[in-house]
């Protein structure tokens, strides 16, 4: 079942292959619907094709940007804004609104 009403919740990495483990370990992956680390999809973050494979993972291809909501740490936030309605950056103490 999504972790969300709108299809479900990914993360989105630029990681290498030793990044499964550390999910594993920590249990991430039952906190998330997909988790989509660059490693293994070919390109990196802000290539709109990682987010094109989180999306169709979630399936939700060709998803109005009105359905998608993207949350960023600073480096990719703004550069996805193309691919979401709602585009929010999490700074290390506050999160900032910035479309």
């Amino acid at each position: 079942m999504p972790f969300c009403a709108l299809g479900g919740l990914a993360v989105v990495s630029n990681a290498a292959s030793y990044s499964e483990q550390v999910l594993d370990r920590f249990d991430l992956r039952r906190r998330v619907d997909e988790a989509v680390l660059s490693y293994a999809v070919g390109v990196l973050k802000p290539e709109r094709h990682i987010y094109l494979t989180a999306l169709s993972a979630l399936g939700l291809t060709g998803a109005a940007p009105e359905r998608v909501v993207f949350v960023g740490d600073g480096g990719n936030a703004a550069g996805q804004a193309c691919m979401a309605r709602s585009t929010s950056l999490i700074a290390s103490t506050t999160t900032a609104k910035i479309r």
